[in-house]
């Protein structure tokens, strides 16, 4: 893959409605949590990146892509979108966690993974790393 940068997010991106999850509210509580961590950093990296553009981003989305009509990428994500169902892309950057990112330099080496999601002051540090 060529660009400055490679953000990636693993898993299912979905929401869950309190009357589908109320024998399951644990569980759907820390993965809605999960989500709304990394939609939050999704959305930061695309402003702190002039919309994925500079330097350069790619998510990639690990798994289903969601249904026609109903896709599993959160409203207000304008960044360049991947689909990777063998979950391969994952694999190779050694991430196992939900949600992971990927800073990958020009110069093809990996400058930071976070194999969850990065708060603002961790994306910003290491898109300056990418510099």
């Amino acid at each position: 893959m060529t660009g400055d940068c490679i953000a990636r997010a693993s898993g299912r991106q979905q929401r869950f409605p309190a009357s589908a999850t109320r024998s399951l509210v644990g569980i759907a509580a820390v993965l809605s949590l999960l989500v709304l961590a990394a939609v939050k950093s999704l959305l930061t990296l695309q402003r702190l990146t002039r919309e994925g553009t500079d330097p350069k981003v790619l998510a990639i989305q690990e798994g289903d892509e969601g249904k026609p009509g109903a896709p599993l990428i959160p409203k207000g994500l304008h960044i360049e979108v991947a689909n990777d169902p063998g979950f391969d892309v994952q694999h190779a950057y050694g991430l196992s966690e939900q949600v992971g990112f990927a800073f990958i330099g020009s110069d093809g080496k990996v400058h930071k993974l976070f194999n969850k999601a990065p708060t603002d002051q961790q994306l910003q540090d290491a898109l300056d790393a990418l510099h």
